[in-house]
């Protein structure tokens, strides 16, 4: 059955999608922001006039944050336009732009005007598309411009003292999930690795339109102004350590999906992931659900029945990150916990562990070698132990009394008298 005929019996109410969209910009795109591209397009097609955020994310099932983050991202990819309010930012309405770059702008300003009118949407096209639009709306409200001048002028006394106690966040930086991915997470806020940067790179990179976009989609997250100590660590982390804007956009609503928006915690997440070269959110997201693996696994060997608390995933990133411990290898250690003591014991797997460290055991393969080595060595302490064959069995205390000897005699009286008695 090479081929599969399709038929119908009706010709429902459709809705138009473009093949290059399908082809060139769904296959990468999140599934949740295909929906909302999809959901709008019809709703523009049929020319809806009850149409709002609120309303989109009731019928998709999904938070109004969520629809969002659709719209910038399809804003981003030049699919659509957003007219926003000059003062709050607040977005009055949209219009969806042809999915390829050389457009029929003659043919299609009809169109888009047509359809762009059911919602009340200003649909005057410029040759530049919708980042062009984009940026000249930045440059209108002055954001970019606006948190650039709260640098400048708080920057020689912010700088010194960010990179030196890191101010404005709390000083513990503890992770309620996986650590994205690092113990260090959950050290103290004041051992966050400094920052360096300057006030040139940032009016560097306000020319670049992607670093122009993710400090407006971060300000979106955080759902306020940005400080300067946030422009700072954004910065550095798209010129510095190359940061993608995928990353970046999933450090942030990584961080404030667990209620942690202060600065020092994101840099913290940020610098983990860099060090373990973590370069996609995909891999960002692997290592947070190894992360949370490890910590149910671990449970569940112990026989907990509940999540480890902070200090117990405390002793878990110690296995794994300071003794680089198999998974497999902590799992054996809490199971001979179990079976020696009956009950969990962090304290005495931790010992388990360290003396399997101590001999460099990393996998399940070093755990076997390193208990063949130990019942070779017994077997031959016990073979060195002086044979006890040959020798007079040890008296007990009773045979320690001296012995008296008795005559025949002195038996013969003892049984007369007995029996005179």
């Amino acid at each position: 059955m090479d081929h599969i005929l399709l038929c119908t019996n009706h010709i429902p109410p459709i809705t138009t999608i473009y093949n290059s969209f399908i082809e060139d910009y769904m296959p990468a795109a999140n599934g949740s922001y295909v929906k909302v591209y999809l959901y709008i397009a019809k709703c523009l097609q049929a020319k809806e006039s009850n149409f709002s955020i609120s309303s989109l994310a009731d019928q998709l099932e999904n938070t109004e944050k969520d629809i969002l983050r659709a719209l910038m991202y399809w804003e981003k990819k030049g699919l659509m336009s957003l007219n926003r309010d000059k003062a709050t930012g607040e977005i009055l309405g949209l219009e969806m732009l042809i999915p390829f770059a050389e457009r029929d702008f003659d043919t299609y300003e009809n169109t888009a005007k047509e359809s762009a009118a059911s919602l009340g949407v200003d649909s005057d096209l410029s040759e530049t598309g919708a980042l062009d639009r984009r940026n000249s709306d930045l440059s209108e409200t002055g954001a970019l411009d606006r948190r650039n001048s709260d640098f400048s002028e708080t920057d020689a006394a912010n700088t010194s003292t960010y990179e030196s106690s890191g101010t404005d966040a709390p000083s513990n930086v503890n992770s309620d999930v996986h650590r994205a991915s690092s113990s260090a997470q959950e050290k103290n806020s004041s051992t966050v690795k400094p920052i360096q940067v300057s006030p040139e790179q940032i009016q560097e990179l306000s020319a670049n339109e992607d670093f122009v976009w993710v400090c407006n989609v971060v300000e979106s997250y955080l759902e306020r102004p940005m400080k300067p100590t946030e422009i700072q660590l954004i910065t550095y982390l798209y010129g510095t350590l190359h940061f993608s804007r995928e990353l970046i956009l999933h450090l942030y609503d990584y961080c404030i999906s667990m209620g942690k928006t202060a600065c020092n915690y994101i840099q913290t997440v940020a610098l983990s992931w860099h060090e373990q070269g973590i370069k996609t959110p995909e891999q960002a997201q692997n290592a947070s659900v190894r992360y949370l693996a490890s910590y149910n696994a671990v449970s569940k060997a112990l026989g907990l029945g509940r999540g480890l608390a902070e200090i117990e995933k405390k002793y878990v990133d110690h296995w794994q990150n300071d003794w680089n411990m198999d998974l497999s290898v902590i799992l054996e250690a809490c199971n001979r916990t179990v079976l020696k003591l009956h009950h969990a014991d962090f304290k005495y797997t931790e010992g388990i562990l360290s003396h399997w460290n101590e001999q460099n055991v990393r996998t399940l393969q070093g755990v076997e070698q390193s208990d063949l080595h130990y019942a070779q060595t017994k077997e031959q302490k016990e073979k060195k132990k002086p044979s006890t064959s040959g020798k007079q069995t040890p008296r007990n205390q009773f045979q320690n009394f001296k012995q008296r000897d008795v005559s025949s005699e002195e038996l013969q009286e003892l049984e007369r008298k007995l029996l005179m008695q």
